[in-house]
């Protein structure tokens, strides 16, 4: 009887380790065997896996998280390998969600300031046009002073709308000499919107204080750019909402200080409630999107936001009972004084947020 040849034995190309036959992953450092050669099915699996981590930790992280607390209470009984890392899981709904929003309400915000500056550029034409239009009248009337030139110059400058006249007015925060604070504005005709930049603009204002020049000329500037100033100030939303997480998870560790939880177990309490709140209004953007009549449906514009906010908020409340394991009343005293702590910080961090925005706009 002949013998078989035995299979060749393979080896690891990442680290050059024996594999056993038939293996499919290296036992030294868990690489997937390859010959080298990679498809395109194989770049795109490996590109998927490295940015969602599709395994099954993803699909079990995803129904642990649709239980209000079961992956934070998961996570606290040590099964951390079992599920995505809270930080990364935060991290990537954070993305999915304003990327959602972005692609929702981009259109509407190009649309809507290129209407206005199309609506700028064409008054300030015609007020350079007729700027012209006069001087050239006068040159006429002085070549013809009798007659009927004048009456039909004048009836010429009639038919043309005069938008010299028409104006913007731009308001901000004024820095006084005692570094007071007082609402200043100025007024700019739309011809020098049009024609002049923010900075020539702002010069021709004389305003005192470097302070004062820089803030004035990134309100012009919003102004005239103003789609790409709030797609600039939504890309840094997602780093407001993360440098939000330690004064959340702070606030968390004051209201219950008597259960002794380390600090970091109420920053994982705040990732895994932020995610599922990063999914649920990331599906309503992206239904609104898709289905531009779904507010109709609803009844009202903002009904789908409203019935969103209502769900996140009783995933929260129940996730604080079965994650601090406290009587209702308890429970709900300090629900509501997390959401109003909450809204507080929202708006500080919003501000502070919207200002870093302007200046480095």
């Amino acid at each position: 009887m002949v013998n078989q040849p035995s299979e060749k034995r393979k080896y690891c190309r990442n680290c050059y380790h024996p594999m056993a036959v038939g293996s499919r992953f290296c036992r030294h450092c868990s690489q997937k065997y390859t010959t080298g050669r990679v498809t395109f099915k194989e770049l795109v699996t490996e590109f998927i896996e490295t940015i969602f981590n599709l395994d099954s930790r993803f699909f079990k992280t995803a129904k642990a998280l649709l239980s209000p607390g079961k992956l934070t209470n998961e996570y606290f009984l040590g099964k951390h390998k079992r599920y995505i890392h809270p930080l990364r899981l935060f991290l990537v709904c954070a993305v999915a969600c304003f990327a959602a929003l972005g692609l929702l309400v981009s259109n509407e915000l190009n649309e809507g300031f290129s209407v206005q500056n199309r609506k700028n550029q064409r008054q300030a034409d015609y007020a350079v046009y007729r700027d012209s239009l006069e001087v050239v009248s006068q040159e006429v009337l002085k070549d013809f002073p009798e007659g009927d030139a004048k009456t039909a110059v004048d009836r010429i400058l009639r038919k043309l709308p005069d938008t010299r006249e028409d104006s913007i007015y731009y308001g901000f925060l004024y820095i006084n000499n005692d570094w007071t604070f007082t609402t200043k504005q100025f007024q700019v005709s739309k011809k020098e919107v049009a024609i002049m930049s923010p900075h020539e603009i702002v010069k021709k204002q004389n305003f005192d204080g470097f302070f004062n020049r820089l803030f004035a000329t990134q309100v012009v500037k919003v102004n005239q750019e103003g789609g790409s100033f709030l797609k600039s100030i939504m890309g840094k939303m997602i780093w407001m909402i993360f440098l939000m997480m330690p004064a959340l998870a702070l606030l968390l560790k004051l209201l219950y200080w008597r259960r002794g939880q380390y600090y970091v177990e109420h920053l994982i309490f705040s990732f895994h409630y932020h995610a599922f709140a990063f999914i649920i209004f990331g599906l309503v953007f992206l239904a609104e999107y898709f289905m531009p009549d779904l507010a109709e449906n609803w009844g009202d514009e903002d009904g789908h936001i409203a019935i969103a906010v209502v769900l996140v908020m009783f995933y929260l409340y129940k996730s604080m009972r079965r994650v601090y394991k406290q009587k209702r009343l308890k429970t709900i005293i300090k629900f509501s004084i997390l959401n109003f702590s909450y809204l507080f910080i929202f708006i500080v961090f919003l501000a502070f947020t919207f200002l870093i925005g302007l200046f480095l706009f």
